[in-house]
């Protein structure tokens, strides 16, 4: 028997990240609440992201006369077909410092596809467009503090209050061909993984892509090195059909346990217990890189 994987199961989705990050605070208990006032629930600014879209017509002018050099997203496109995607330099950016502050250009020459290894949508079905963006035009983004919400005062758990960024979960996506026998029974599966040997599957957390540019472009974009040297590294258990991996970083996702944590709930102005994990609204820079308009 022949048993296919659905394509959406295949086409990795976009990632849309509401982030975790663990930094080395001291516990607050009685005795130090005063030097450390934070509970669960609260808020706090640490690092800088491109958020909030510039719309002034004057600063935007005055920033594209900033000379900066142009640096390539490093995004993959492909035909549709699992295997094809390949990196793209479809879109790029620039960071420019203009008064003090700091801002992001973003230029499009494509839209991006919302799967990994879908070709380039036409503009009517296109996150991008939906949210404003149209092809060949530069649209600003200014660097603004970072808001996390307190999940655990004692280890120093954050939760990005906002959703930042949009980014697959693997670049790329192999369809390979596997027998298997069980109690006499055989038939073919289609397995997905993001490499040709096979040896990781598409939605393992240890070999994703996502996992390294968390850890990598955003972790260096995000804080500077003063503010790296503050954030610890987690250990985390992913669990998989094999068991599970362990890993250890400093910016992740929330596990499935984590969003059924009880500890995370609070109680909001009508006396009622709010889960802290359960909404999140999108920066423009996140719609600009292909977060869902709706």
């Amino acid at each position: 028997m022949n048993r296919q994987i659905p394509k959406k199961a295949l086409a990795l989705l976009f990632c849309f990240l509401f982030l975790a990050l663990c930094l080395p605070l001291p516990a607050a208990t009685a005795a130090d609440t005063a030097v450390f006032p934070y509970r669960v629930g609260d808020t706090l600014f640490y690092g800088s992201y491109p958020q909030s879209q510039v719309e002034e017509e004057t600063l935007a002018k005055a920033l594209d006369a900033i000379s900066a050099e142009w640096t390539a997203y490093p995004y993959f496109a492909g035909s549709g077909k699992a295997g094809a995607m390949k990196k793209a330099a479809y879109a790029y950016y620039k960071d420019v410092t203009y008064k003090g502050v700091r801002y992001r250009g973003v230029m499009l020459k494509q839209y991006r596809p919302r799967y990994t290894f879908e070709a380039f949508p036409a503009k009517e079905n296109a996150e991008q467009y939906n949210s404003g963006f149209e092809l060949k035009k530069t649209y600003w983004f200014r660097f603004e503090p970072v808001e996390w919400i307190v999940l655990d005062p004692a280890s120093g758990l954050l939760l990005s209050k906002n959703v930042l960024d949009a980014q697959p979960f693997s670049d790329t996506v192999y369809e390979l061909q596997r027998e298997t026998e069980e109690d006499g029974w055989s038939w073919t599966d289609t397995v997905a993984c993001s490499d040709q040997a096979g040896l990781f599957p598409a939605n393992r957390y240890e070999s994703s892509t996502l996992r390294t540019w968390l850890n990598g472009p955003f972790y260096s974009t995000a804080f500077s090195k003063q503010q790296q040297a503050r954030v610890a590294k987690r250990t985390l258990s992913t669990p998989d059909g094999d068991g599970e991996t362990k890993t250890e970083d400093r910016v992740f996702l929330l596990s499935a346990a984590d969003t059924e944590n009880k500890a995370f709930l609070k109680e909001n102005d009508w006396g009622e217990q709010e889960n802290l994990l359960a909404r999140a609204s999108g920066t423009a820079y996140a719609a600009a890189q292909g977060l869902p308009w709706y």
